[in-house]
Order: C-alpha cells, then structure tokens, then sequence
C-alpha cells in the first residue's frame, strides 16, 4: 500500500499541556475515537494522500522553494473550537488567529505540491487548526460552546512533511523539514 503524505506545520511542546487540559475538562477521550498523541499536533497545510514515492524529488524540491519565499512569522491559538454541530461536533479543535503570512505560506504550500503533483488547485476554504479530537464514538448529546483561550504564540521557523503510520502512535513521522527563508 503506498505511503500516504501531508504537509503541516508541527506544533512545539508548550502547545501540549493545553490541548490534554480541553481533552481532560470536555471528557473528549471517552466521547471521541481519534486523539491525536502531543508530538502529532499541527496545523495542515496540504493533505497529500497517497502518492508514489518517485514523486518525492520533485515535491520536496517545490516545497523548498516555497520554504525560501516565506520569512519566519508568529501564529496564535486563541480559542477551544469544534467543526460540527455544538451537540455532536465530528471534530474539536484548538483555533487560531486570522494570520495573513498563514494564509500566503498556505497558498503557496498548495501551489508547489499542486505543481509537482499535477494535481488541481484545492477549492477549498483553508481553516486553520490544530486538531485535539475526532471521530464520535458515542451518541451522546454534547454541550460545546466555542471558549476563549490564552492566546498562545507560536513561533513558525518551519513546515514539514509527514509520512503518516496508521498503526503507530505518534502516527506522524517528518520526511523533510522546510525552514523558512530568513
């Protein structure tokens, strides 16, 4: 089976004890099948999927260039949020503060692996997040209401791809590290 990819940004430890604090106070590891092991928090810049691995030259030869583009910038996580109805949200996350270097890094991260791959510009809107639960494995009615938090600073020096290992835990192996141009 071919090895499945996506590009992101890893979260640093500090990010850690807050997203285990809203996994304990929601109760999310009894209500939700996926929680995400502390070294595998990111923020997705492109899901990948599967992809042959002779493409691997190439993709990590545009993301490289995208890296030199971009400068070192600052993100913030700034609130507990859920994709979802508040009821039985499919997935929670920590949310971040609109960030417009986010977004260009997002664009040309989407750019460079459309450009390698072949594949069409992705439509869809980009949220950013970094993802503490998903997958419901109760029905129960859920009260969740968007929350505050902090906010948290983030340094971004760098974005990575990632290999992904279904069966491990951290699922999430880094193939290449990108750092940002200076």
């Amino acid at each position: 089976m071919p090895a499945h990819y996506f590009v992101g940004i890893r979260m640093p430890k500090q990010v850690h004890p807050v997203a285990g604090q809203f996994q304990q106070s929601e109760n999310l590891r009894e209500r939700y099948k996926a929680i995400p092991h502390p070294d595998d928090l990111h923020v997705t810049l492109f899901f990948i999927g599967s992809m042959d691995e002779q493409k691997l030259e190439d993709l990590e030869e545009s993301l490289q260039e995208a890296a030199l583009s971009h400068r070192p910038f600052e993100i913030r996580l700034d609130r507990f949020d859920f994709f979802g109805p508040k009821t039985g949200p499919r997935v929670v996350y920590l949310g971040l503060e609109e960030s417009r270097p986010l977004q260009l890094l997002q664009q040309d991260v989407t750019r460079a692996v459309g450009r390698s791959l072949g594949l069409p510009p992705e439509g869809k809107q980009f949220t950013p997040h970094v993802t503490i639960a998903k997958k419901r494995k109760t029905d129960e009615r859920l009260e969740f209401s968007p929350e505050p938090l902090g906010p948290i600073s983030v340094s971004v020096q760098s974005f990575q791809l990632f290999t992904i290992h279904p069966a491990l835990n951290p699922k999430y192996e880094t193939v290449r590290s990108f750092m940002l141009g200076s």
